[in-house]
């Protein structure tokens, strides 16, 4: 059995020249700032699936806490595996 605690969400930092590069792009281009949001969370998400998926992938018995409460906002939920995303509990209901 393995275990995975995922503390936060691993948002990119704004100071870096590249993000804030990407940024700029995106408003140059006309994008909104929902666009550098949904560019921010999609960064953030793919790191943590390429996480979980490496321990998905023993095919083991396998428990994820992901410890932050922005995995209870749809839009990062989105971002999640089919599989995990059925298996979601918030922390008020999990049977601790």
């Amino acid at each position: 059995c393995q275990l995975c605690i995922c503390v936060g969400v691993p948002y990119a930092p704004t100071q870096d020249p590249i993000i804030n590069a990407t940024f700029k792009h995106l408003d140059d281009i006309g994008s909104s700032d929902v666009a550098s949001v949904t560019w921010s969370t999609l960064h953030a998400m793919q790191i943590v699936n390429q996480a979980l998926a490496r321990l998905y992938n023993f095919k083991d018995k396998l428990a994820l806490l992901l410890l932050d409460q922005r995995y209870e906002n749809p839009r990062e939920q989105s971002c999640l595996p089919d599989w995990l995303r059925q298996q979601l509990k918030p922390s008020s209901d999990a049977n601790m």
